[in-house]
């Protein structure tokens, strides 16, 4: 009996590490469409040295984006090339 609730304890706990990384993916791309966004802006008939504006803000979010989820990201290979060993 134990070990059934040991095992729904470690599915939720996995279940939800899952879903935390999701999140963090998708505060990645959403930083990154962001950028992008912010990139393919243009008004038509204005040269583009007129245009230019800060991209200070969303360059900024995509690197606390990308560095939690790569940090995170190479914790978990890091412990699967350790365990693999």
């Amino acid at each position: 009996m134990h070990s059934v609730f040991l095992f729904v304890h470690l599915l939720a706990t996995a279940r939800a590490e899952n879903d935390k990384h999701a999140r963090q993916a998708q505060l990645l791309w959403s930083a990154c469409q962001s950028l992008h966004r912010r990139l393919k802006t243009s008004t038509a008939g204005v040269p583009w040295q007129q245009q230019l504006q800060p991209l200070r803000l969303e360059i900024e979010n995509v690197d606390k984006a990308a560095g939690e989820f790569i940090v995170q990201q190479t914790a978990i290979m890091g412990c699967c090339v350790t365990s693999s060993n």
